[in-house]
């Protein structure tokens, strides 16, 4: 779909959600009713998707996420991607200052692949 996937904490506050949202120019926040109101007081939100549960109400203007991946069509024309296109923003912790934006390539998934397998402490042996 094009997308890079920037994480957000759930215990950032307004001005760090702000942050991030903007430098990493999001296009749309996915979040669920429980984490909505945090976006209340973030300035320039882009589009707001709400992965709604069976009792909720969508807020004036939010995409309902499931409605939208329910009307799409699952027609997709395939897009050669290469190991330099973003997957994923991170930050860095922002000791030092604002946290700065970490652009994270394709190519970083066989990384985190063999670190899952191979990186891991050996499991524990009781007796």
């Amino acid at each position: 779909i094009g997308a890079v996937y920037q994480p957000l904490f759930t215990a950032f506050g307004p001005k760090a959600i702000e942050h991030r949202l903007e430098y990493s120019a999001a296009k749309v926040v996915v979040t669920n009713p429980a984490n909505r109101g945090k976006l209340d007081e973030v300035a320039n939100l882009p589009r707001i998707a709400t992965i709604l549960g069976a009792d909720d109400a969508l807020r004036q203007g939010d995409i309902d996420f499931r409605a939208a991946l329910a009307a799409a069509s699952p027609a997709c024309e395939p897009v050669m991607r290469r190991g330099q296109d973003l997957f994923m923003m991170m930050s860095t912790s922002g000791t030092t200052g604002l946290p700065k934006g970490v652009p994270v390539p394709l190519s970083a998934l066989m990384a985190f692949g063999a670190y899952a397998r191979c990186d891991r402490p050996a499991p524990r042996r009781h007796l």
